[in-house]
């Protein structure tokens, strides 16, 4: 199931792309100041699912390729955004970042509702394990 979700994840990253891109070429982009929208394209790491069937009781591993760099979580089901909030002073701290939760806002408008891609970590734009 892990390997389905993350797949669905990926194409739906590819929908926000071409999104971006449209957006991009049709000069709908805001670049006022003071924080201009950036044209930042996202992708997610792509699973398999790897049975060893010759093994004892078929032992079954979820993989992904090794991300390199500063591992983050940037927001996850139950409503915890990365930098939004210092976890023991309720005031806005520097590291949050749009990206991540603009991705998670396109999945639920693109898919009228009925889905919302969250629990998004990885390493800049790319993202991995996503609920």
């Amino acid at each position: 199931e892990d390997v389905i979700t993350q797949a669905e994840a990926k194409a739906m990253a590819e929908k926000y792309n071409q999104k971006l891109r449209q957006l991009l070429n049709e000069n709908k982009f805001d670049r006022r100041s003071p924080k201009p929208m950036k044209y930042k394209c996202i992708d997610m790491l792509e699973p398999c699912l790897v049975i060893f069937i010759d093994r004892p009781h078929q032992p079954a591993f979820f993989m992904e390729a090794y991300i390199a760099g500063n591992f983050q979580k940037w927001n996850d089901n139950a409503g915890y955004v990365s930098g939004l909030f210092d976890k023991h002073v309720d005031k806005p701290i520097n590291d949050w970042r749009a990206t991540p939760q603009a991705f998670s806002h396109f999945s639920f408008f693109f898919s009228q509702g009925e889905r919302i891609i969250v629990d998004l970590q990885g390493v800049g734009d790319l993202f991995t394990d996503p609920q």
